[in-house]
C-alpha cells in the first residue's frame, strides 16, 4: 500500500479534468401557482451585526461598464444561462454590458481562473471553497455583505429572507459573504420501491444495517436465475464520488458537515470504509460498466443508487425510455430519521475590481438572483430551489417530476460541508481513496494505510504554492 500516495496524486490531476457539471432537458414553463413552502433548514442564520458600509456610487454612472462573468454550465443549462445574459444586456437600464466566458464544467471554469491573468474575470460562479482558496491566495474576493444590505442597491428585507439558510450560510465564512448562492444540489439516494417491495420491504432503509439488508436481497435474486454472467448485480452501484463518501462518513459520525473537517484517519472513518468495502465483497454492491446509474436503475439491475438532484431528470427520462412502470423515489442516506442531508452549492462571487466594475457586477448577481430568472435555470438543471419565491413558477415542473418536488421535504435536514481553502483538494484525494477501496484487488487490511495515505496526501498538496 505505500504506491496509494503516489496513485492518489496521480489521478487527482485526471479527476480535475473529469469532473463536470450535469446539464438538464426539460423547458422553462413560467405558469405562476401558488404551492406549497419548503420546509426550513434547522441550520440558523448568521446574523450581522456589525453596521455596513453603505454603497455610495449612483448606478446611473454605469453607462458603458464591461464586465467579464464566467460561469460552468454547458448543454442546455448553459444555453439558457446566455439567452438570461442577452437579455440583462438588452434590457439593462444601466447600460452595463456582460461578456461571457463559458469553459463547460466546474472543474474547466476553476482551471480557467486559477491560469489567467489576474483582473479578467470580473465575476464568476464557482463553489464556495474555490471562492475562499481565490481568496487565499490568487484573487482577493470582494466581500458581498455591504453590497447585499445596501438600503440603495441590495436586496429588499423579503429578498434576502428568501433564501434558504443552509446556501446562503454556505458562502459565509467567518463573516465574509464571500458569494451568493446561484445553484444548490443535495447527495440523495435513488430507490425503486415498488422492486424493493417484491423482495419483501415495505419501507425505506433508514439505517445502514437495513440497508445492506435490502441490497443483499435485491442481488440474491439474480444469483438463483441460470445466467452466472449477472450473478454480481441487483445492489447498490458502487460511487467513489466524493459528495457519497461525505454522505457515508457523516452517516457513520466520522464527519460532521458544519465542522471543518481535520482528518480522516479516525476509527469512525475506518468503519465506513469497512462497511463499503464489505458491501462490494458481498455482492450487495457493483461497479457498471457504463458511469451513469439511469439505466440500469430503470430496469432493474440495481435498487439503489448514489447521485443528486440534477439526477431526477435524467432517471425520469430512462424510465420512459424503459417502459418499466416502477415507482421510484428519493431518500436519505441510512443514517436514521434525522440523517443529514449534504448539500453543495454554486455562487457568484466578484473579485476585487474598480468600484465601477464591482458595482456591474453586483447589479447583475441580483438580476439574475429574481426568482423569475432562478426558474428558467432550475426548469432546466433540476437543481434545488434556493428559497421559495421560485416556487410559485415550478407548478408545471411538480407536476411532470413529482420525485423532485418530494425531496424538497429532505431539505429540513439538509446540512453543508463547510467551506474551508483546501476543500477542493479534500474533495478530490478522497474521491481518489474511493476509487482505491473498490479495487477487485484491494483487501480490506489496507484500509488503515489507506486513511493513513489519504491525509498524507492532503496535507501534502495542501502545502504546495499554487
Amino acid at each position: 500500500m505505500k504506491k496509494s500516495s503516489h496513485l492518489l496524486v496521480t489521478v487527482l490531476a485526471l479527476a480535475m479534468i473529469l469532473a463536470a457539471c450535469k446539464p438538464g432537458t426539460s423547458n422553462f414553463q413560467g405558469t405562476v401557482t401558488a404551492t406549497p413552502k419548503i420546509i426550513q433548514s434547522s441550520v440558523d442564520q448568521t446574523p450581522t451585526t456589525t453596521k455596513m458600509p453603505e454603497i455610495n456610487m449612483d448606478p446611473k454612472d454605469l453607462s458603458g461598464v464591461q464586465i467579464t462573468y464566467l460561469h460552468p454550465w454547458a448543454g442546455e443549462s448553459g444555453r439558457i444561462m446566455n439567452l438570461l445574459v442577452d437579455e440583462f444586456n438588452q434590457s439593462n437600464e444601466w447600460g452595463i454590458n456582460v461578456l461571457i466566458e463559458q469553459p463547460g464544467s466546474t472543474s474547466l471554469a476553476i482551471q480557467q481562473l486559477r491560469s489567467v491573468e489576474i483582473g479578467t474575470v470580473s465575476l464568476a460562479v464557482l463553489p464556495a471553497y474555490e471562492l475562499v482558496y481565490q481568496d487565499q491566495t490568487l484573487n482577493e474576493v470582494v466581500d458581498l455583505n455591504p453590497f447585499a444590505a445596501s438600503s440603495k442597491v441590495g436586496f429588499s428585507k423579503d429578498e434576502r429572507a428568501d433564501f434558504h439558510p443552509v446556501f446562503w450560510n454556505e458562502n459565509l465564512v467567518d463573516g465574509k459573504l464571500y458569494g451568493i448562492p446561484a445553484e444548490a444540489s443535495a447527495a440523495l439516494m435513488f430507490y425503486n420501491a415498488t422492486w424493493a417491495e417484491e423482495l419483501g420491504f415495505a419501507s425505506l432503509p433508514k439505517t445502514s444495517t437495513a440497508f445492506r439488508l435490502q441490497t443483499c436481497a435485491a442481488n440474491a435474486i439474480f444469483r438463483k436465475d441460470t445466467d452466472r454472467f449477472n450473478d454480481g448485480l441487483g445492489g447498490w452501484i458502487i460511487s467513489s464520488d466524493a459528495d457519497t463518501l461525505f454522505s457515508w462518513l457523516s452517516v457513520f459520525g466520522a464527519i460532521k458537515p458544519v465542522v471543518p473537517i481535520e482528518k480522516f484517519n479516525i476509527d469512525s472513518a475506518k468503519k465506513t470504509f469497512e462497511y463499503l468495502f464489505n458491501l462490494q465483497a458481498s455482492s450487495c454492491a457493483w461497479s457498471g460498466r457504463i458511469p451513469e446509474p439511469y439505466d440500469y436503475f430503470a430496469n432493474r439491475q440495481a435498487l439503489i443508487y448514489s447521485g443528486y438532484s440534477q439526477d431526477i431528470l435524467l432517471q425520469s427520462a430512462a424510465f420512459m425510455r424503459s417502459g418499466i412502470e416502477d415507482v421510484w423515489q428519493v431518500m436519505a442516506y441510512p443514517g436514521g430519521d434525522d440523517t443529514a442531508v449534504l448539500t453543495r452549492g454554486l455562487a457568484y462571487g466578484i473579485f476585487k475590481s474598480d468600484a465601477k466594475t464591482e458595482l456591474a457586477s453586483w447589479l447583475f448577481i441580483r438580476w439574475l438572483s429574481q426568482p423569475v430568472n432562478q426558474a428558467r435555470m432550475l426548469q432546466v438543471t433540476g437543481a434545488l430551489p434556493l428559497g421559495e419565491e421560485v416556487m410559485a413558477y415550478m407548478s408545471s415542473f411538480e407536476e411532470n417530476y413529482p420525485q423532485w418536488k418530494d425531496s424538497l421535504s429532505l431539505l429540513s435536514n439538509a446540512k453543508m460541508i463547510t467551506a474551508q481553502a483546501n476543500l477542493g483538494i479534500i474533495r478530490m484525494v478522497l474521491g481518489d481513496a474511493g476509487t482505491f477501496l473498490f479495487k477487485p484487488e484491494f483487501t480490506a487490511e489496507g484500509i488503515p494505510d489507506l486513511l493513513y495515505q489519504l491525509d498524507q496526501t492532503i496535507k501534502e498538496l495542501a502545502n504546495r504554492t499554487p
